[in-house]
């Protein structure tokens, strides 16, 4: 990526996705890229005394793509057969967790270790998905989470999206700047 040009994605309270979310479309896939900012506004309790209890340890989803299946339901969902990067809020205020995750064909999921982020810092990540693993440079580590995914011809744009089961506490929003390959 030469020149950042991030968007801004907005969440409302009680709400999943951000908007406007990721677009694309392709065939062939072979990963993405994505700048990404959290700000310090977006932060909340992640503890059972927070706004969404114990889901506050729920991974939220910056950016990712699904391989799907136009003729098999089961894949068209975001939360299956994708390579993501994910975020949830650090105990400590202002700061976040960011990792690798991939939901498996079976929507599964397996993560890599988190990274610390300083709200309002930014991130980087370059996913390259092969036919065997999927490979994560994230912050500039590296992490590969092998035989996950069912590759398919057709490839979405996915995220960003709060929670797992519960919804954002809060109005926020995060910025990205995400390319497919």
């Amino acid at each position: 990526m030469s020149e950042i040009n991030f968007l801004k994605r907005i969440v409302n309270k009680g709400k999943h996705d951000y908007t406007p979310g990721h677009k694309g479309v392709g065939f062939k896939n072979e990963g993405y890229t994505v700048i990404f900012n959290i700000p310090e506004s977006a932060w909340f309790d992640p503890t059972s005394n927070g706004p969404i209890q114990s889901d506050g340890k729920d991974w939220n989803k910056i950016a990712g793509v699904s391989f799907i299946n136009p003729f098999n339901p089961s894949t068209w969902p975001k939360n299956v057969n994708s390579a993501l990067i994910a975020w949830r809020p650090a105990i400590e205020y202002g700061w976040f967790e960011v990792c690798a995750y991939t939901n498996d064909h079976k929507g599964k999921w397996v993560t890599s270790e988190p990274i610390l982020i300083e709200g309002g810092k930014g991130g980087a990540a370059t996913v390259d998905v092969g036919r065997r693993d999927v490979k994560y440079t994230l912050q500039g580590k590296t992490f590969t989470h092998k035989n996950s995914l069912k590759r398919s011809r057709l490839t979405i744009a996915v995220g960003p999206w709060f929670g797992g089961n519960r919804t954002a506490p809060n109005r926020h929003y995060i910025f990205t700047d995400f390319k497919m390959k």
